[in-house]
């Protein structure tokens, strides 16, 4: 995670950081070409959202997590 918060040159809440990295992932920039960088993207993406869907109650994200554990084992 801080090497992706150092690629991107933002810091902030963990959901605020998912939302950022899924908006860097959407451009043309080739942030994830580097396949380990983009596998530890996947993780915390994946563990931010269980967290907050699964731990924390936020219903409005389930959705998001189950397309997380799809990509997470993909």
């Amino acid at each position: 995670m801080e090497r992706l918060k150092a690629l991107m040159g933002k810091k902030g809440n963990r959901l605020e950081f998912t939302a950022d990295l899924v908006d860097l992932l959407l451009t043309d920039r080739e942030l994830y070409s580097d396949e380990v960088l983009f596998r530890d993207a996947v993780e915390e993406i994946y563990s931010t959202l269980r967290s907050e869907a699964l731990e924390n109650g936020r219903k409005d994200l389930v959705e998001a997590y189950e397309n997380a554990v799809l990509l997470r084992a993909s």
